[in-house]
């Protein structure tokens, strides 16, 4: 509907260009966000991280922390690790609520725990449910 919108106003200002390439973005959204995410396995251990087969040392990281998103023991946490580095970026691992005390004991023998919480666009998104 967005796309119609500036195709429109650009059509109206006499901008062709711009209406072909807003007509291409919406086109590439709308393939693109029908692809399933790919599904990544990790393995933690004491030299560090492995994900899809890399191997990530747990000196890559600053910390981590655990963030409840159900509050039921069937529910989903995020195992959320911060990257050391200029962009500080985080990486989260889905892991089952009953295996949150389990992880948090294993990864606090390599990583110190640090405070987290989330940015206005995940609270967006997981209210959207995206």
């Amino acid at each position: 509907m967005g796309v119609v919108a500036v195709v429109v106003v650009a059509l109206l200002q006499n901008n062709p260009l711009f209406a072909f390439f807003a007509v291409v973005a919406g086109i590439l959204v709308l393939l693109w966000g029908k692809e399933k995410p790919e599904y990544v396995d990790f393995e933690a251990g004491d030299g560090g991280l492995s994900m899809g087969g890399r191997p990530h040392p747990w000196e890559e990281f600053l910390g981590f922390a655990i963030h409840r998103l159900h509050h039921e023991d069937e529910g989903l946490s995020e195992l959320v690790l911060k990257r050391k580095g200029s962009f500080g970026t985080f990486w989260k691992v889905l892991v089952p609520n009953m295996e949150v005390d389990r992880i948090r004991v294993f990864t606090n023998h390599h990583l110190p725990e640090i405070e987290y919480e989330d940015s206005l666009v995940e609270h967006i998104s997981r209210l959207l449910r995206f």
